[in-house]
């Protein structure tokens, strides 16, 4: 097995293919969320510094980064399936 390497993504490193991913990314976001009044970031990329302003900024909607993110969606699921007739309950009387 290899060792784990941390690679750090300075400004002077950055392509354009990372710009053109982005970008995409960016696109795509707005298509889902534009009709909403903000969103959460959770996982890995939301740690990557300043991702919730440069989103917010591209698409107008506001962008927070979770309290945790690298645990908060394990930490909900968790805490549904704690609650699992309740959730079951509430999804059934909205059909």
């Amino acid at each position: 097995a290899g060792q784990q390497q941390v690679v750090r993504l300075d400004q002077e490193r950055k392509t354009p293919l990372s710009k053109s991913i982005l970008s995409t990314l960016l696109n795509h976001i707005k298509e889902t969320v534009s009709r909403h009044k903000g969103m959460i970031l959770s996982g890995g990329g939301a740690l990557l510094r300043n991702i919730d302003q440069r989103i917010s900024q591209a698409i107008g909607v506001p962008c927070f980064v979770a309290d945790d993110p690298l645990t908060c969606v394990a930490r909900g699921a968790g805490v549904v399936l704690d609650s699992l007739d309740i959730f079951k309950q509430s999804i059934m009387s909205k059909r």
